[in-house]
This record gives C-alpha cells, sequence and structure tokens, in this order.
C-alpha cells in the first residue's frame, strides 16, 4: 500500500480526546480519499496528479469530500458508556441519530440499513456503490455514508452526505468495474433538499449526547 498520502485527519489527535466529541468538518477545497487499504494505483495517474488526494482510517472505498457537502464525525472514548465493542450497534445507532435528524428536516421516508456489508465486491471501490451497516437512505436511496475506526482508546465513526455524485470519481478509476455507475443513484445535499444544513447539523449534535463540539476547518492548500 502507497504510505506517502497524507492521513484525512490528525488521528493521534483524535484518540487523545477523553470526552465524547462530535467533529463538524469544514472544508474549503474537494478531496478525493481512499479508504485505508486502497492502494493509489486504484486511481488513474492523472488522477492522482490532478487531486488533493487524501487517506483515512478505517475501511470502505473512494469518497469525495466537497466544500458543500455535509461532514460529522463522532468520537466515543472507550471510558463512555455509550461506546460498545459491537461494531454493527455502533453504527446502527449513528444510523438512528441521522435518521432522526433528517425526518426532523423532512427528508421524506428514510430508513437505515440493518444488515451486513452488501454490493458486489468490485463496486465497493467507491463507498456509495454499496450498503454498509448503519448507512442511511431515503427513499431506498443511499444519502448518508459510514465508516467507523477502532483503537484502544475508543471508536471514531465518521459520516458524509455528499455535495456531488460520486459516478464522478469513475472515470478517475485505473480500471473501473462494469457496471459501477448504476449502482450509484445515491442522495446529494441538493437531491435531498437541505437548503439548511447548519441547522441539520445542529439536531445531529443535540441527538445522543452530550457531546463536546468541535469544528474542524481544512483550508485549501
Amino acid at each position: 500500500m502507497t504510505t506517502d498520502i497524507a492521513p484525512l485527519l490528525d488521528y493521534g489527535l483524535v484518540r487523545r480526546h477523553e470526552s465524547a466529541t462530535i467533529f463538524v468538518h469544514r472544508t474549503d477545497t474537494t478531496y478525493l480519499v481512499l479508504g485505508s487499504r486502497q492502494p493509489a494505483s486504484v486511481l488513474r495517474e492523472e488522477a492522482r496528479r490532478a487531486s488533493t488526494l487524501r487517506r483515512r482510517r478505517g475501511g470502505g472505498g473512494i469518497v469525495e469530500l466537497h466544500p458543500d457537502g455535509i461532514w460529522v464525525d463522532w468520537w466515543i472514548p472507550a471510558s463512555d458508556p455509550r461506546w460498545t465493542p459491537d461494531i454493527r450497534h455502533a453504527a446502527d445507532r449513528v444510523g438512528a441519530w441521522w435518521r432522526t435528524a433528517l425526518e426532523r428536516h423532512g427528508a421524506g421516508s428514510v430508513s437505515v440499513h440493518a444488515g451486513p456489508v452488501s454490493g458486489a465486491a468490485e463496486h465497493l471501490v467507491i463507498c456509495f456503490a454499496g450498503r454498509g451497516p448503519g448507512e442511511v437512505f431515503v427513499s431506498g436511496r443511499k444519502a448518508v455514508g459510514l465508516m467507523q475506526w477502532r483503537v484502544r482508546e475508543g471508536a471514531l465513526l465518521s459520516t458524509q452526505i455528499p455535495a456531488r455524485p460520486a459516478t464522478r470519481i469513475v472515470p478517475m478509476l485505473a480500471a473501473p468495474p462494469p457496471g459501477i455507475a448504476s449502482e450509484l443513484h445515491h442522495h446529494t445535499v441538493g437531491t435531498l433538499g437541505l437548503r439548511d444544513t447548519s441547522s441539520l447539523v445542529e439536531t445531529l449534535a443535540n441527538l445522543g449526547g452530550p457531546w463536546a463540539r468541535e469544528f474542524v476547518d481544512h483550508p485549501a492548500g
């Protein structure tokens, strides 16, 4: 695996947090983010050169993070009563918070995927082509992607509603698997009609708490 890709977050800093914390991320640039086990060679060389490439901890496929998307993480220390060793239960709980928030903001028919990871293995190169525990769907279309990273100090559950269709990633792949574009029929901030995203995030921050809250800025460059 390529090791010279900058990490998406300061994960050492995250794991030093002693209090349960909700992180609200704001970015001035678009990041193309690889899962922890994905080699950079999954992308075309020109895509690697042209993109602000980052790597996250935790599994899953490629995502794009945009300035006008929604990116919220929960850090739950192992000492917190909300921490659980059950990976699926942790994901389901975060999905339930998202479901409540989206319902309150008029998103329509909202459901949480309660089963295991599903989707053709070759399509999971892109996150939004599959279904995973705790991920949220609106009228059958994926709306919130979720991944988690676990260490002895706690668990980080990271969620995103994208601002752009993930089909943008397909031509960046070195070898796009057949049929992957048809699996990327997901929601975005726009298709969900989420005009007041700050209010939605405020709703999330008041669910399942109490939480410390941090706004994390990711400037361009």
